[in-house]
């Protein structure tokens, strides 16, 4: 664990306008929103550091070239593969940092429209429309299995910034509640079992999650989780 790890927090904030409508109807327009800071992630506490930036590329040991000038003539960046990029504390291998040092930006529009109980009837939508992102979306494998638990690139984790695992961008739910009309007038057995019938339901629709398509090796050689599979994509 982070010696100093910071203490997680959200900032939220919401704009929301109603109107009443005919028929016992009220619709509901909304702008809703949150800022996450210091959220829990996992990190190589102790990462590797590259040797050298030749022509602004970073260079990491590699058997053969893996970027040329545009004559292809020379290598624009290669290191003799016999040479180990060090890690910042070379007496200790990959280290499983659990800190809080993740970001979050989460911003939705959402429309709702209610029907109080007339006439028999009564519904209620909502629609969201929303986008949420996040630059690492979980500490534990139990928490997300779409994508890798570590960071890319422990010293830059705007690297890792994009939609988070979990998001939805579409999402609409509708229920509603419909009294069936009195099929006979008669009383006692015959009309306890005809009438007094209620029907409802509940429909749920939403888009699919995002899916990070990785690879099965370390082929950045950033050594990241001890060079575990799952984490480069």
């Amino acid at each position: 664990m982070d010696y100093h790890v910071q203490q997680p927090h959200i900032l939220q904030y919401s704009l929301t306008v109603e109107k009443q409508l005919p028929l016992q109807m009220a619709a509901t327009v909304s702008y809703s929103g949150s800022r996450g800071f210091n959220i829990p992630i996992i990190v190589d506490g102790n990462p590797t550091i590259p040797q050298g930036i030749p022509n602004g590329t970073t260079c990491v040991a590699s058997a053969t070239p893996v970027a040329y000038n545009p004559d292809r003539s020379v290598p624009r960046c290669w290191l003799d593969p016999a040479t180990r990029n060090p890690r910042t504390n070379p007496a200790w291998t990959g280290v499983e940092l659990y800190t809080a040092g993740s970001n979050s930006w989460y911003n939705s529009f959402q429309f709702g429209l209610n029907k109080r109980l007339s006439q028999g009837l009564q519904f209620q939508s909502s629609y969201t429309f929303s986008k949420l992102i996040d630059e690492s979306s979980s500490q534990v494998n139990s928490d997300n299995n779409a994508t890798a638990d570590w960071t890319s690139d422990p010293m830059h984790r705007e690297t890792d910034r994009s939609v988070a695992s979990f998001d939805i961008t579409h999402n609409w739910r509708l229920n509603t509640i419909y009294k069936l009309p009195k099929f006979t007038d008669a009383g006692g057995v015959r009309g306890a079992l005809l009438n007094g019938w209620w029907l409802s339901n509940i429909l749920s629709l939403q888009t699919g999650y995002p899916m990070t398509v990785a690879i099965n090796s370390n082929r950045s050689r950033s050594n990241t989780g001890n060079g575990a599979a799952g984490i480069d994509r």
